[in-house]
């Protein structure tokens, strides 16, 4: 029996798209080379008072290696896009 990790969890702090998709892409690697899902699980809404948590950009979702016969996206499920900022409460 392998042994090694068949899930991969990647909690993510982003706060614009290009950000958002620099961690994706690693995690669809990630998938890719090991084999196994990935879970994307970002953070969204505001944090009135701390910094650098005031913007938020999130989609989270499961990845999967590219040989299953998943969505041509190679994820499982999606959230929907989260964008909140200072305005949106």
């Amino acid at each position: 029996m392998d042994e090694g990790a068949r899930i991969i969890f990647v909690p993510f702090c982003t706060d614009n798209r290009q950000s958002y998709m620099r961690v994706r892409y690693c995690a669809q690697a990630r998938a890719i080379e090991n084999q196994c899902f990935v879970v994307m699980s970002g953070n969204v809404g505001n944090l009135l008072g701390v910094e650098n948590m005031d913007v938020q950009y999130a989609q989270s979702c499961i990845l999967t290696p590219c040989d299953f016969p998943f969505a041509p996206r190679r994820d499982r499920g999606r959230g929907e896009r989260e964008y909140r900022d200072a305005d949106h409460r």
